[in-house]
């Protein structure tokens, strides 16, 4: 039962923000980004709020739960608000501090989720007649507290045409036309295949995080014996490792010393692939702790090159551009967890490392992708991309490197 409930919450969760998020992007362009990203923390907040409320009530069965997934699925989930929140971003930054600012998201998210992780045992320790009742309230509360301050002080970022608003519904098909016309276009210099490398980069990290998910603590318990306490402890390392990381090399690496944003993504992709060869040959835990360290890097790779694609597109296709990347990256991984679950099980016995293997093969796809975009970039002039930004005066030239 825990199974199908997961499989069914998972596909309500995916499928419609998927679905969105062809109409959020485009839509966004014209009427502004603030809407969506209120609606869909309004979203959250509520789901969080009837998960709470559900478990107030005895005995009831587990399916009556998947009904506190519509609300925040319905408004977009986290496709709307990191679409929203990456729009933002590239609207308000200038180009040399885009990959800076995108970095710190990134940051801020893992610092957030490795937060939340030591704090739920606690609160479920502390409120022990309250149950999950007091995790999901607390959660309740920091997303109205969360929805608060960002109607308040969170300014829009798109000047709205009052005309075009009038005539820009909602769901209409020509959305979703214009985000594969955007994306697909030709553009000079290469671009239009920057832009796609880097977007089935993108795709392809998101498969392989939530396909190593999906075993990984199956994996642990299996070759190395850990227990669950052994596993979130390593996990909460992993999270702690990658933030200060790409803290790190966002502050220092792109801030300070100016290295091209995509050399970087490409240092990020070779140590991913030496991480995955690391856990595939481990003899002992530790070596997936060493293996974190190597692969903490790879967490530059989703905010670099999505600041390099922000630099390739205007202002009034980022949200088409964006939109389609967080189409691709919720396709994703509806199909990480049942091809890892496959080739786990069938090689449990035999050859336990297998499938880390198979992400060592997958991940050298995003090595050879990344190695091509360095080389475009090496091969253009500095002044190849002139990107419209509606915050500067004049249009911007700046190589996609920068």
């Amino acid at each position: 039962i825990t199974a199908e409930i997961t499989m069914i919450r998972n596909l309500i969760e995916a499928v419609a923000p998927c679905l969105l998020s062809l109409f959020i992007g485009p839509w966004s362009d014209v009427n502004g980004r603030r809407p969506f990203l209120l609606l869909s923390l309004a979203g959250f907040a509520c789901s969080y709020g009837m998960w709470a409320g559900l478990s107030c009530i005895p005995n009831l069965p587990p399916f009556y739960f998947l009904f506190a997934s519509i609300p925040a699925a319905m408004t977009g989930g986290l496709v709307a608000v990191f679409v929203t929140l990456l729009c933002i971003i590239s609207d308000i930054s200038k180009s040399e501090d885009r990959g800076f600012r995108m970095g710190l998201l990134e940051a801020a998210c893992l610092a957030g989720v490795m937060v939340a992780l030591f704090s739920s045992s606690y609160l479920l320790k502390i409120a022990q007649n309250l149950g999950y009742v007091a995790v999901f309230t607390t959660s309740t509360f920091l997303l109205f507290g969360t929805l608060i301050y960002t109607y308040i002080y969170v300014e829009e970022s798109v000047n709205i045409s009052e005309t075009r608003v009038k005539r820009t519904p909602f769901f209409d098909l020509d959305h979703a036309k214009g985000i594969f016309k955007t994306c697909f276009e030709f553009r000079p210099h290469y671009g239009r295949s920057v832009m796609l490398l880097i977007i089935l980069t993108l795709g392809i990290e998101i498969l392989l995080l939530n396909g190593e998910l999906s075993i990984m603590y199956l994996f642990t318990q299996n070759k190395f014996g850990w227990e669950l306490n052994d596993y979130t402890l390593y996990a909460a390392f992993v999270l702690g490792v990658m933030g200060v990381i790409v803290l790190a090399g966002v502050s220092i690496l792109t801030k300070f010393l100016h290295c091209p944003e995509m050399t970087i993504a490409l240092a990020g992709t070779i140590c991913k692939t030496s991480s995955s060869v690391i856990i595939a040959l481990a003899p002992a835990g530790w070596y997936l702790y060493v293996a974190s360290i190597i692969g903490g890097l790879g967490g530059l790779i989703g905010p670099l090159g999505r600041s390099t694609i922000s630099k390739i597109v205007s202002q009034q296709d980022l949200g088409k551009v964006f939109a389609f990347t967080s189409f691709m990256e919720t396709l994703c991984p509806l199909a990480a967890a049942p091809l890892y679950t496959i080739v786990y099980n069938a090689t449990l016995i035999t050859w336990p490392g297998a499938v880390f293997w198979m992400s060592t093969g997958i991940e050298l796809v995003t090595v050879l992708s990344i190695v091509y975009v360095v080389y475009i970039q090496w091969r253009i002039p500095p002044d190849a991309y002139t990107t419209m930004r509606a915050d500067d005066s004049e249009p911007s030239t700046s190589i996609i490197s920068s």
